[in-house]
């Protein structure tokens, strides 16, 4: 009964040996040119994704640079802004000092030839 045994399990052994080999030793070029033809369709698709990334950082550092630009004429304004500011400051500061003779001084002097009748011409008519 032994010796049944032992040759029930070489060929046991013997099924599942050819088993495994089939299956790592044969191939099957169907199945390899599917997997195949779809990893390189992975493999374009990879490449065009990183073509149009390569773009894209392009366009991203054009509109970093501009944005600099922008950031240093705002800058630029801030100051003028703010030095305009001051000079209007100092300006309404002095005019606020002025007292109520020196006003009306500083108009009179500033506006007289506008009541000066020198300034008419002799040819204009009152109408």
């Amino acid at each position: 009964m032994s010796y049944k045994k032992d040759i029930i399990y070489l060929i046991i052994i013997a099924i599942l040996g050819a088993v495994v080999i089939k299956f790592i030793f044969i191939d099957n070029p169907s199945y390899y040119e599917d997997y195949n033809s779809k990893i390189e369709a992975l493999n374009l698709k990879i490449d065009s994704l990183h073509s149009e990334n390569d773009k894209l950082i392009t366009s991203l550092d054009s509109l970093n640079n501009e944005i600099s630009e922008l950031d240093a004429i705002l800058i630029s304004s801030k100051n003028t802004i703010n030095r305009i500011k001051n000079e209007t400051d100092k300006a309404l500061d002095a005019a606020y000092n002025f007292t109520k003779s020196e006003l009306d001084k500083f108009f009179a002097d500033r506006y007289r030839f506008l009541l000066s009748d020198t300034t008419r011409d002799s040819s204009e008519g009152d109408y």
